[in-house]
């Protein structure tokens, strides 16, 4: 398996060569933001621990560990189906 490095999207930092995205996320604090580019495509920016703080307090970004339960389920129709 080969490793792999990712860039910070604010401040150019290189994350330290890791064989999944997940350890950089779990262990590393790096977060992968998506967002919509210029385009209307989508796109992943890394952002580094230090970027990522900012940028959460900047934009009141939340992550999956501060969003209530029921931001993140799915909805259902009346019913339940």
């Amino acid at each position: 398996m080969s490793l792999v490095s990712h860039t910070c999207v604010d401040c150019g930092q290189r994350s330290a060569p890791s064989d999944s995205s997940y350890s950089l996320i779990g262990a590393g604090g790096w977060r992968l933001v998506r967002a919509a580019g210029v385009n209307g495509t989508r796109v992943c920016n890394w952002r580094c621990p230090e970027c990522w703080m900012t940028h959460k307090q900047q934009t009141g970004a939340k992550t999956l560990i501060n969003v209530p339960v029921a931001e993140v389920a799915p909805r259902t129709r009346a019913g339940g189906r």
